[in-house]
């Protein structure tokens, strides 16, 4: 989405008003969400497609973590998925919640393809959501999305929103004018194989405050929400940087065994460039607040090695071998029959003679995903535009079953 549509969410969520914090007194009031919680029963409970307060054309879903109680307040990650499920993300990580008491809230309505008017009002519907959730810390809302909804979420975080932290799965950072104060916390999640990774990679902003807490946590996958042991990932940094910029008491028996967690995960991992990003985020989430020296040191002679700099400079290469592979073939598109394209998908998708290079393979698994991609949008706008000739001609690809 270009830089012109931030503004158009900037604007919606700047100039919506204040909404009445109190749940009794709204007319679109969810009594079930409402009166669930005041029974007690709210503790790791699962409310789905409750409609939004602002909004009753709009449903959310929430979970209360474990440690739910009306004697305390709990962050709130707002969550967006692409297809508009917003039960599937609460499910994946609600033992997360539970394990760092945060609720989620997730939207059913944000999904690929949606207008950037419809997208301002379902974010502006979240947000005053997060108003009436029984004992949220409004102080705390984090927001983060998977592909289409990782973009969703990094919209919200841009705007003057109050967003503390923001995680992108799958999907990188618009380049765009913090229009507020830039979040504490970004964090990027992608697996090796993401078609979106080589964005995420290289991620560069002029703000030198949001480049400094940018962190990349990767996994071996592909483009999906990422799993539990990833996403964990980012809870800590959260909370860790909650603390350390003082938004949320400090607690430094649960920082000390949060840094054994990830000096734990660091020594098991074994992919050089994996585990010099995994210093890198144990070193902003903890540097400042307690003693990291033996870290910082290590993540020194790490990036000194002759096993990462030989897999920095393969990874480069790859990289740059990507995107000029992508600019052909997508530049084929209309030029080249269909005949043409299943023989070259054939070569260009056999990995036998490479078959332990798993960074290459990764790569060629980005730009296969690259070429699905583009092939899905051009069908799906020319099926819109009822465009018969470029549906046939994108629609016979799809039966070639290479891409």
């Amino acid at each position: 989405m270009r830089i012109c549509g931030l503004l158009v969410f900037a604007f919606f969520l700047s100039c919506s008003g204040r909404v009445e914090k109190n749940p009794e007194n709204s007319r679109n009031a969810n009594v079930s969400d409402v009166s669930l919680v005041k029974q007690g029963i709210g503790a790791a409970q699962m409310l789905s497609r409750q409609p939004c307060f602002a909004d009753n054309q709009l449903t959310h879903s929430v979970y209360y973590p474990a440690s739910f109680s009306e004697h305390a307040r709990f962050p709130v990650f707002i969550l967006f998925d692409p297809h508009a499920d917003g039960d599937f993300p609460l499910h994946l990580y609600k033992s997360l919640a539970d394990k760092y008491g945060v609720i989620l809230l997730s939207s059913n309505d944000s999904r690929n393809g949606n207008s950037a008017e419809r997208t301002a009002a379902i974010l502006q519907g979240m947000m005053a959501q997060v108003t009436h959730l029984q004992k949220a810390d409004t102080s705390l809302i984090f927001c983060g999305g998977f592909s289409g909804g990782a973009r969703v979420a990094a919209m919200l975080g841009l705007a003057p929103s109050g967003i503390k932290a923001i995680v992108v799965c799958g999907a990188g950072i618009p380049q765009g004018t913090w229009q507020g104060i830039p979040p504490h916390l970004i964090v990027a999640i992608a697996g090796n194989r993401d078609m979106n990774l080589s964005e995420i990679i290289r991620f560069q902003v002029q703000d030198q405050r949001l480049q400094s807490r940018y962190q990349l946590i990767r996994f071996d996958g592909g483009h999906s929400w990422p799993p539990l042991k990833q996403m964990e990932k980012a809870f800590i940094a959260f909370k860790s940087i909650a603390q350390r910029d003082r938004m949320e008491d400090a607690n430094l028996s649960w920082m000390n065994k949060a840094l054994v967690q990830m000096r734990t995960a660091i020594s098991e991992e074994k992919d050089p460039i994996i585990k010099a990003e995994s210093y890198r985020c144990l070193l902003k989430n903890f540097q400042g607040v307690i003693d990291v020296s033996k870290d910082q040191d290590e993540y020194l002679s790490l990036v000194k090695s002759k096993a990462y700099l030989s897999a920095h400079n393969k990874e480069s290469a790859l990289l740059q071998e990507e995107e000029k592979i992508k600019s052909a073939y997508f530049q084929a598109f209309g030029s080249r029959d269909t005949y043409w394209w299943n023989k070259e998908m054939n070569r260009f998708l056999d990995t036998t003679s490479f078959s332990n290079d798993n960074a290459k393979i990764s790569m060629i698994r980005r730009v296969q995903g690259a070429l699905s991609l583009t092939i899905y949008m051009s069908l799906t706008r020319a099926v819109a535009a009822l465009e018969n000739s470029q549906q046939m001609y994108f629609s016979r690809f799809q039966r070639c079953g290479t891409l």
